[in-house]
């Protein structure tokens, strides 16, 4: 990974975050772009892994979109999960990047009842603000210490 596919993250992440906090969706738009880019990154830069890419890319949104059958994550999620996949190539750093992504969501969702205290059941807590913490920390440590 370099700087400018870090950077790349960085800026998809942080808007769509902010749309999925915002709205509680994202921009079809603006996902599709972001995949479109990180595939275009990874033909022309990694050709190497692109095996790698394939797999995780297939793991991962089966896993979201059978997740996404049940209700219990939305579509804008299953897209960022692809997304996350062809960013982090090896399925086990997406399996790192999605259970970074649960911990933090969990934590968050402990605090919200501490303060609350009342049925949070029907409360929906917008994931890819999580995803993405899961994903940058993830591209910085492989960026910082895994490429020098």
């Amino acid at each position: 990974m370099d700087l400018i596919n870090f950077v790349q993250i960085l800026i998809f992440s942080f808007i769509l975050s902010v749309q999925d906090i915002k709205k509680r969706e994202i921009s079809n738009w603006v996902i599709l772009n972001a995949i479109t880019f990180m595939l275009v990154t990874d033909i022309v830069f990694y050709t190497n892994y692109l095996i790698w890419n394939f797999l995780s890319v297939v793991f991962m949104g089966a896993m979201f979109f059978a997740l996404n059958r049940k209700s219990k994550i939305g579509k804008g999620d299953c897209f960022y999960a692809i997304y996350i996949a062809l960013s982090l190539t090896f399925p086990l750093f997406c399996f790192a990047a999605i259970f970074l992504s649960c911990v933090f969501a969990g934590i968050f969702y402990i605090i919200l009842y501490a303060v609350k205290k009342n049925n949070l059941q029907n409360y929906r807590i917008p994931f890819i603000p999580f995803m993405s913490a899961g994903l940058v920390i993830l591209c910085a440590v492989n960026l910082l210490l895994l490429n020098h």
